[in-house]
């Protein structure tokens, strides 16, 4: 899948191609955590290339997500959270 530039814009992360239906896309952050957040709220298929602290970082989050979800009761928010609750 072709990175799209309203997921992630110009001046938020540089775009390279890399075959015909994929891009490479560079964005930085504060910390691991943060940034895991960033790519979550993209909401679209991806893949951390590097470093391994965001790749984990993701991992923790989707895992969390999915337990979260599986229960049917929501978990309490940790040091680590930031932001309100989501809720739909």
């Amino acid at each position: 899948m072709v990175t799209n530039l309203r997921w992630v814009p110009p001046t938020v992360g540089t775009h390279r191609p890399d075959g015909p239906d994929a891009s490479v896309v560079e964005v930085g952050g504060h910390d691991a955590d943060g940034l895991a957040r960033y790519l979550l709220s993209l909401a679209t298929p991806l893949r951390v290339l590097s470093p391994d602290e965001v790749r984990e970082a993701l991992l923790r989050r989707a895992r969390d997500l999915c337990a979260d979800n599986a229960s049917g009761l929501p978990r309490l928010p940790t040091s680590g959270d930031a932001g309100p609750e989501a809720s739909s």
